[in-house]
């Protein structure tokens, strides 16, 4: 158990030391309901004048804390699910062992205990609590010894608060089920004494260092992947319900049934082997079967009903110690849940409300325990399993979330199945899913987390149905426009605007929905317009809207796929069309002007020979700038050096370039003259080097 330098603390159930998992820089240990040393807490209260008994299953456990050797006292406070429930001083090796709760009775101890039913809205433990259900904490502190002295004290009494359901929903988002602490019996009684003792004081300083563990039910261990240790003990015997008190003098025939098989459910211990208790639970549902068919009062029946449903739970246990088969164990746990519904509904007029709680606890805690049995099955298996076990639950919010949980497996499902590319397959999936999520709403009215959750489902559904319609949809077009282009001879062109209409419903579908779906859409009715129709704006508006969605979905790329290659490629290829026109258009229109300047040019061409400073002075002189501030100076030209001369010749060249020519302003003729000039500098730039 956790230990540092200042203290070790261990959690023991009997005289055993309860095994611990680290994970996550965490400590958890396995609060189990059903060790050796369990037992069916018994209740009992005054129901329709008579005294009735319930039984829930409970484990009581200890905490105890050891200081090293040669260590300082220091002031220790133990805490259970966020309460102190024990402060003292130790050091040099001491201990103590805390066994319960102190209250007017005296100690009565802590419990391991499935958490009971809220009463109401209100009914919640205290503010700051709720994160630290589930927890044992050890706190050390420093402690300096002040004086001895004789006094009466405090009472040392504490109020301690069981946490419900809702409360373990908090903690556990309604992912699993938890075990909470609660008091249990008087396992040393307090004698009131007013007199003064002595007593001695401590000032308590600074904190020093706090460890905890978690502890977590079995199946919920075994989900996180930790391989759990049995307790090795093997000593109290585990009872399940009998008659309450006033009729077990005269039992009748129902009751004698069950109080028979109550012996061979009580021989279900871990004394015996898997195969034996097997067999105990065998015979002993064969008697509480026959206490059903001989019951005549629904108090009978409801209470025969329980007695089936516990050993039908418990043989789901001893099935998956001998590693049974998924299929037997369901049917035992689809026994479970069908007669703890049983005794709920038979049991409403003459059980008490605590009686009904206990057995809608068991009944929830057995359909999640259904729920996991089947989760390693194959998709159409745990369905059906599913189904199978809803159809016998009697409790409308139980069974809405039950069939809240098979949409979501069928919605899962068909997710998967079009990530492989099945778009068949979700489209069927998703139809599949209408009926539980209906039955969902049904049952669920006035259960609000429920409601809110399966409106989020359908959502769900919708956005995955629109993508896979869409997929099948392009797919449609897709198959059509291979027909249309295998004709070569003549093309149907009714065909080509269905295949229109399918990529746009494609794109209509997924819109808002699945960017990349959109994307894929639109490449290929670009390409429809493209290679069949013709029609290039059409087209390269496609294209377009196509390349936008796929940056927007930055950082991934989509380089290597096809549809988006031909998005690309497409549209450089446009432009290089729409540059190839402008060239040729300009080198007809260059043509003519060239002929119009043939003289100017003429002009120039018996300059190519002149020096770089009077080549200068002619063009500047003969053809000036056009923009008053292009402008040499002339006075430093003359006395220009051979690397100056290159940086006129760079400013002439940049003065006269036809990229800087407004055509517009300046006519045709000065660019095509530009950039005649603008040749001749260049070649004499070159010669320069």
């Amino acid at each position: 158990m956790p230990a540092n330098g200042d203290f070790q603390f261990d959690v023991l159930i009997g005289d055993e030391v309860v095994p611990e998992y680290a994970q996550e820089d965490k400590v958890y240990i396995e609060s189990c309901l059903f060790t050796p040393v369990s037992y069916e807490q018994r209740v009992t209260e005054l129901v329709i004048d008579e005294l009735e008994t319930q039984y829930w299953p409970v484990t009581p456990y200890t905490v105890k804390v050891t200081t090293p050797k040669a260590s300082p006292n220091r002031w220790y406070s133990v805490f259970v699910d966020g309460v102190r429930v024990k402060h003292t001083v130790l050091g040099n090796g001491q201990s103590v062992t805390v066994k319960g709760f102190e209250n007017q009775e005296g100690t009565k101890e802590f419990l391991f205990a499935l958490p009971r039913f809220a009463k109401d809205e209100d009914d919640k433990v205290e503010t700051g609590r709720t994160g630290k259900i589930g927890t044992i904490s050890v706190e050390c502190e420093t402690a300096k010894y002040i004086r001895t002295a004789m006094s009466k004290g405090g009472s040392g009494h504490q109020t301690f608060s069981q946490a419900n359901k809702k409360d373990c929903k908090k903690v556990t988002a309604g992912k699993y089920t938890m075990a909470t602490t609660k008091e249990g019996r008087v396992v040393s009684s307090s004698v009131p004494n007013n007199k003064p003792q002595q007593m001695t004081f401590w000032e308590i300083g600074g904190h020093i260092s706090t460890q905890t563990v978690l502890y977590r039910m079995g199946h919920t261990l075994r989900d996180m992947g930790i391989t759990l240790i049995p307790l090795k003990q093997s000593k109290v015997k585990v009872t399940t319900e009998s008659r309450n008190e006033s009729s077990a003098s005269n039992p009748s025939t129902s009751e004698h049934w069950r109080q028979t098989g109550n012996e061979y459910y009580g021989k279900v211990t871990g004394t015996f082997e898997p195969n034996e208790r097997r067999e105990h639970l065998k015979k002993a549902l064969e008697l509480y079967y026959k206490a059903q068919q001989s019951a005549s009062t629904n108090d009978e029946k409801s209470s025969a009903a329980k007695n089936v449903g516990m050993a039908s739970w418990k043989m789901t246990t001893v099935l998956k110690l001998q590693h049974s088969r998924v299929s037997l164990i369901s049917h035992y746990y689809k026994e479970a849940v069908e007669n703890f519904g049983k005794a709920y509904e038979l049991g409403g007029g003459d059980k008490s409300q605590l009686w009904l709680d206990s057995v809608l606890q068991l009944l929830y805690n057995s359909i999640q325990e259904g729920l996991q049995n089947v989760a390693s099955l194959g998709f159409t298996d745990r369905v059906s399993a599913i189904e199978e076990l809803v159809s016998v639950i009697p409790v409308e919010d139980l069974r809405a979330e039950c069939f809240l949980e098979l949409a979501k497996i069928i919605f899962r499902e068909g997710v998967t199945t079009f990530v492989k590319g099945n778009y068949k397959e979700c489209l069927h999936h998703m139809r599949e899913c209408y009926r539980p999520v209906e039955e969902t709403k049904r049952f669920s009215r006035g259960q609000y987390h429920i409601e809110e959750e399966v409106q989020g489902l359908e959502v769900d559904i919708f956005v995955q149905t629109c993508v896979a319609e869409s997929v099948q949809a392009r797919k449609t077009g897709d198959q059509l426009l291979k027909l249309v282009m295998e004709n070569e001879e003549e093309v149907n062109i009714d065909m080509v605007w269905e295949v229109i209409d399918w990529y746009k419903k494609a794109i209509i579908l997924t819109r808002e929905n699945d960017v990349e779906m959109e994307a894929i859409a639109l490449s290929r009715l670009g390409r429809l317009y493209d290679k069949v129709l013709k029609l290039k704006f059409r087209a390269k508006d496609n294209f377009m809207r196509c390349i936008q969605l796929a940056h927007s979905l930055h950082p991934r790329t989509f380089n290597g796929e096809g549809w988006f290659r031909d998005a690309t490629d497409t549209l450089e290829r446009f432009q290089q069309e729409v540059v190839q026109r402008d060239e040729e258009k300009w080198q007809r229109e260059r043509e003519g002007v060239l002929k119009e300047l043939s003289a100017e040019i003429a002009n120039l061409s018996k300059h190519d020979d002149s020096t770089a400073d009077k080549l200068l002075r002619f063009v500047y002189s003969k053809f000036p700038p056009k923009n008053p501030k292009h402008k040499l100076n002339f006075d430093k030209l003359d006395k220009a050096s051979y690397c100056d001369m290159k940086k006129f010749l760079q400013k002439a060249v940049i003065h006269y370039h036809p990229d800087r020519v407004d055509e517009e302003k300046h006519g045709k003729k000065w660019k095509v003259l530009s950039e005649e000039i603008t040749k001749l500098l260049t070649r004499r730039y070159e010669a320069t080097k």
